[in-house]
């Protein structure tokens, strides 16, 4: 089930979406993993009723990602196949192992990062999943999650506490201390939003001079994060109704 905010619409699956873990938005579907299912489904979000074509397989589905053409959708067997959003159809397979799962995927313009807790973060292009693509690399495992600022590539590292910043050429432009387990992290347009999910608070920085803006305490533990073009949602895993607001 999606469920709405307030007096918003919920929609609810004619056949279950269990274990609800991945969304993205192609410009007109929603696409959801449902990895219980073994399935992606899609929602129109005109009229949250229709669908475009029948449910795509994929075993046990996990973190997906838009890349302006096509879905990329990690799986239980440890790959991760490209689905052309409009059709349906798989066009590649880029293989993996069942223990090495992909865990968050984000698009830069040109090549799909990928992370799966290591300290290599796999980038590959577009264009060819499969033609040859190159790792980032951070100092220690435990790459997480990812958000692309319009240049740079910012990757939680959930073991160590720290974003790494990933520039232009796989440059490393800094590795920067946050708060305890950064689960999530968000761009919205100016400063980049970490969610510290034992620190129970928010690091944010500015994209263009790497600064860090500060940590914020925020009573819970944040899960994760989405701009959606004027504030920052952000999940309390403990559901805790505390209302945090900052301006800069």
């Amino acid at each position: 089930m999606l469920i709405g905010v307030s007096s918003y619409p919920t929609f609810t699956f004619s056949t279950v979406c269990a274990g609800i873990a991945g969304l993205a938005y192609d410009g007109e579907y929603m696409w959801v993993s449902c990895q219980g299912a073994n399935a992606v489904r899609l929602v129109r979000v005109r009229d949250f009723q229709s669908f475009a074509f029948q449910d795509v397989s994929v075993p046990g589905p996990g973190a997906i990602a838009f890349d302006g053409k096509n879905m990329w959708v990690s799986s239980s067997d440890g790959s991760v196949r490209v689905i052309e959003a409009a059709t349906g159809q798989e066009k590649y397979k880029v293989a993996g192992s069942p223990g090495n799962r992909v865990l968050e995927m984000a698009f830069d313009g040109t090549s799909m990062w990928a992370t799966t807790g290591a300290a290599a973060v796999a980038v590959l292009p577009a264009s060819n999943p499969n033609g040859g693509g190159s790792f980032f690399y951070l100092s220690e495992a435990g790459a997480w999650a990812l958000a692309f600022d319009g240049t740079n590539m910012w990757i939680t590292n959930e073991a160590h506490d720290t974003v790494t910043v990933a520039g232009p050429g796989l440059v490393n432009l800094g590795e920067f201390n946050v708060g305890d387990q950064p689960k999530d992290l968000v761009f919205d347009g100016d400063l980049v939003w970490v969610s510290n999910y034992e620190g129970r608070s928010v690091t944010l920085f500015r994209t263009r001079d790497l600064s860090e803006v500060g940590t914020f305490p925020l009573g819970y533990r944040p899960v994760d994060t989405v701009f959606d073009g004027a504030n920052v949602w952000i999940t309390d895993y403990c559901q805790v109704p505390i209302d945090h607001r900052f301006s800069f």
